[in-house]
């Protein structure tokens, strides 16, 4: 089918920074056509960012603007900041989302799953916004009790145990010189987050117009410096009315100063 290949196909180029969910690549097998299983954080950032870019030109548009409505409401709960006035409208969004769903797909699709997303609202303003009371974290736990289960018989023993290693050797650390870590994996990105590249120790010294460069950044995004960039920028256009963008751009840029 065309539009399962190109589904497949946008998943398979599909590139995340480290550590903002498992390689999509990966979870995709181009050949047979087909998602293999996922975690839970893997579904819901696929669902939260990935998937309505990937049906943007498959499916009827009325299907693909029922699930891209879907999309967007999960995505705006999982927000770490949510407007408490914005809920009435996105419970009510969500009921015609519900509805669209209703009217494109089989009664098959709706199961208890479906019906608890009625519900997610009504938690919001219980509990607070969805990321204080996500299962990820006690998925992940329960995933590293997995792995100190060496005994079949008593796997609560085994995982005591193993955590209780574990504790000792986070302790022991502690007394050891990081300089010398006695063989210790170090993280993925630990070289490049110090400043180390991947060729080496680089020490990089910057110029007064870098300095500039980037104070002048820093005010850009300054709340409290707005008024007077835009008092600066009304003056330079008062002043040069015949003058390009372009040019009141660099003016602004080499005059403003604080």
């Amino acid at each position: 089918m065309k539009e399962k290949k190109e589904l497949c196909e946008f998943f398979c180029s599909v590139k995340v920074p480290s550590g903002y969910s498992s390689n999509i690549r990966k979870l995709v097998h181009a050949k047979e056509q087909k998602f293999l299983p996922m975690k839970a954080h893997d579904c819901d950032v696929m669902l939260t960012s990935m998937l309505p870019v990937a049906i943007r030109n498959i499916l009827p548009k009325k299907v693909r603007m029922a699930i891209m409505s879907l999309c967007f409401f999960f995505n705006a709960i999982s927000q770490k900041v949510i407007d408490e006035e914005s809920l009435d409208e996105l419970e009510k969004r969500l009921f015609e989302t519900i509805v669209l769903l209703e009217a494109y797909f089989p009664p098959s699709f709706f199961d208890v799953s479906v019906h608890l997303i009625a519900h997610l609202i009504k938690e919001i303003r219980y509990l607070g916004p969805v990321f204080l009371h996500h299962m990820y974290p006690y998925e992940g736990f329960m995933s590293t009790l997995n792995k100190y289960t060496k005994s079949r018989v008593h796997p609560e023993g085994s995982m005591v145990q193993g955590y209780s290693v574990e504790e000792v050797v986070d302790w022991c650390l502690d007394f050891n010189d990081p300089t010398n870590p006695i063989g210790i994996s170090k993280a993925r990105n630990e070289g490049r987050l110090a400043g180390t590249g991947i060729l080496g120790e680089k020490t990089l010294n910057l110029g007064a117009d870098a300095f500039r460069q980037a104070h002048f950044l820093v005010l850009q995004h300054t709340t409290e410096v707005s008024p007077y960039i835009d008092e600066h920028k009304a003056h330079l256009r008062i002043e040069n009315p015949n003058r390009s963008e372009a040019w009141l751009a660099r003016a602004h840029m080499k005059g403003f100063k604080t």
